[in-house]
């Protein structure tokens, strides 16, 4: 059944990547490691944005990926993990990118101004980039895209949203976000953007019937 959403009197939709924009499998990732006998990783992959540390510096673009290499050899006692092994695995997560989800964001942008706005860093970045069927880069799909890593904050805090609504002159009733993440749906919501909960393998943004 498809999810109506009136979005006539918005001007500015947000959009996250992962399982919204981007399938991602975190459990790819911690098989990955695994596989490099790597264990217990479950806690940094999945509540990177909560558990602090370097992987939430990461996160917010205010360390380098080698340094969160050297952590991840550091924690797991293999010094022996080149940069390649880390990285690939620390990638294994980043899914597709359907196609009819990069019709749904084209034919928004007709009405809208459309938005990404990614807890991520510049591993997954450089992965996940070229996944935009017919175009060259994923930032290419949007009007504007939002990363963590290089805005130095990260969801969910209150900054970054306002920092979005502030560049793009809107106010927040005048906003839609769509996350998979209920953490950070309640914190949007908080601020008086209109959220939506993309709840992953139920919801699609491909499924719903926006009025524009």
């Amino acid at each position: 059944m498809e999810n109506y959403l009136d979005v006539r009197s918005k001007r500015l939709l947000i959009f996250d990547l992962g399982n919204v924009i981007v399938d991602i499998d975190m459990n790819a990732t911690v098989e990955a490691f695994r596989t490099l006998g790597v264990d217990g990783v479950e806690r940094y992959v999945t509540e990177s944005h909560s558990v602090g540390g370097i992987f939430t510096q990461f996160e917010r673009g205010e360390v380098s990926d080698i340094s969160m290499f050297n952590e991840i050899r550091r924690l797991s006692g293999i010094s022996s993990l080149s940069d390649s092994q880390i990285r690939d695995a620390w990638n294994a997560m980043i899914g597709n990118l359907p196609t009819q989800r990069v019709r749904v964001i084209e034919r928004l942008k007709k009405t809208h101004t459309v938005v990404l706005l990614s807890n991520t860093n510049i591993t997954h970045k450089e992965c996940f980039d070229s996944l935009a069927e017919g175009y060259d880069s994923l930032s290419d799909l949007f009007d504007k895209t939002w990363y963590s890593h290089e805005m130095h904050m990260n969801k969910p805090h209150s900054d970054i949203f306002l920092k979005v609504l502030e560049y793009h002159g809107i106010q927040a009733s005048e906003a839609v976000f769509f996350d998979d993440s209920l953490m950070n749906v309640e914190a949007a919501g908080k601020l008086g953007i209109e959220s939506v909960h993309v709840r992953k393998g139920i919801d699609d943004i491909s499924d719903f019937h926006f009025i524009c």
